[in-house]
């Protein structure tokens, strides 16, 4: 057909048997008078062909890692909606499953109190000061309240950029966190408690020296150095 314009792929073998790709584009020009015949362009476009398979590759394994990894991950695009979730992150965030995840945004799923930590890190992360940890309190899908610690990193996820997030729950760490800094600041109002009976029995202990030293008596807990040293030397005699 004239002026039709067709174009294509093609692997092309070489002598020494390795293969390039080729992008054809031909076109019909055998009614133009000044060309009556096909003109065809040819383009090597092995290595975006290479290059392309490579990433491919690479973002199966990237998938692969993904999905069976220990802790719970999340990519999200710039405004916060879910593109990816692994079985961690569907358990923590306690989802039916990942594709009940995939585009909802996850500020659904930020405590209140929270949600202005969240925006601000997710600032900051975006700006590319990512790689920190982070704490915040989360809602689950059932509407359970717990804890995640989380790290967030810039990456190029399908040709866009986005933001990988780790999640781990905290939970029992924070509540025997508590519990261990209840026991320390028990412990230390005992210690306040007794030492204040120890300062006490001490000076019951100097009371009794001086009343024998008064009745002129040797005194009882020599242990006491403060306690005076002979009958009468604690007493001044007043006119």
């Amino acid at each position: 057909m004239p002026n039709k314009e067709i174009q294509a792929e093609f692997r092309f073998k070489l002598l020494d048997g390795s293969w390039l790709n080729l992008d054809v584009i031909g076109k019909n020009h055998l009614d133009n008078p000044s060309i009556q015949g096909l003109v065809v362009n040819i383009r090597d476009v092995t290595k975006r062909k290479l290059a392309e398979e490579a990433l491919r590759v690479s973002e199966v394994k990237f998938k692969s890692i993904v999905e069976h990894a220990l802790e719970g991950i999340l990519i999200l695009d710039l405004q916060g909606a879910i593109l990816l979730a692994n079985n961690a992150a569907v358990r923590t965030i306690e989802a039916d499953d990942c594709a009940g995840l995939i585009g909802r945004n996850v500020m659904e799923f930020i405590a209140p109190e929270s949600r202005e930590d969240v925006v601000r890190d997710f600032i900051q992360v975006s700006q590319g000061h990512d790689a920190y940890l982070a704490q915040y309190n989360v809602i689950s899908a059932k509407g359970n309240k717990f804890c995640v610690e989380s790290i967030g990193k810039v990456i190029s996820y399908e040709g866009k950029p986005a933001d990988l997030i780790s999640i781990r729950d905290i939970t029992e760490r924070k509540r025997a966190e508590v519990k261990v800094q209840n026991q320390l600041d028990e412990l230390k109002r005992w210690q306040t408690v007794m030492l204040g009976r120890e300062d006490r029995v001490q000076e019951l202990k100097r009371e009794v020296n001086e009343l024998c030293l008064r009745m002129g008596e040797a005194v009882r807990y020599a242990s006491q150095k403060d306690a005076p040293a002979d009958p009468g030397a604690g007493f001044k005699e007043h006119k």
